[in-house]
């Protein structure tokens, strides 16, 4: 695997974490193994910024082979990965890292609520729509009955036409 290969799938699982507004963290992070290479991370205002060259004023380094660096990103386990330098951002960074399998994991249900909501949607709108349809229906009979005119026979005989007017 090359370096490329590996930040890429890395930039990838870190683009998913949630940082808060107050988080300012940066990170150093140096790979070992096939793909080595180094890496920075920042977390500065609420945005991620994941680029593929050193950082020298960072907060925190992250030193990992690339096979344990990737697989603890993508399985949601990269707040264990080890952490060196100030406590403090060591912290914040791996709130950071606890997100990414945190949203990874929400997502995941948001998905099967979603489709379980849109069946409910769909049913209870076919419902609603022939609920609606039905009283249109009776609204509109009574209205036509009591507009058509009443019919009586004549003394001759004949149907006579009496309105609402002449009836009263």
């Amino acid at each position: 695997m090359t370096f490329e290969e590996m930040f890429e799938r890395a930039k990838t699982a870190l683009m998913k974490a949630k940082v808060s507004d107050a988080a300012t963290v940066a990170v150093q992070v140096n790979v070992t193994g096939d793909g080595s290479g180094i890496f920075y991370v920042k977390a500065d205002s609420g945005v991620l910024a994941v680029e593929p060259y050193n950082y020298k004023d960072n907060d925190v380094i992250i030193t990992a082979d690339s096979a344990v660096l990737l697989e603890a990103l993508e399985k949601g386990k990269a707040s264990e990965l080890p952490i060196e330098g100030c406590p403090i951002k060591g912290d914040e960074l791996k709130e950071i890292l606890a997100s990414v399998s945190a949203k990874r994991a929400t997502r995941t249900h948001k998905t099967t609520t979603t489709k379980t909501t849109s069946k409910s949607a769909t049913k209870s709108a076919a419902a609603k729509t022939t609920t609606s349809k039905t009283a249109a229906t009776k609204s509109t009979a009574a209205t036509k009955k009591a507009d058509v005119p009443k019919t009586t026979t004549s003394k001759r005989g004949r149907p006579s036409k009496k309105t609402a007017a002449t009836e009263e």
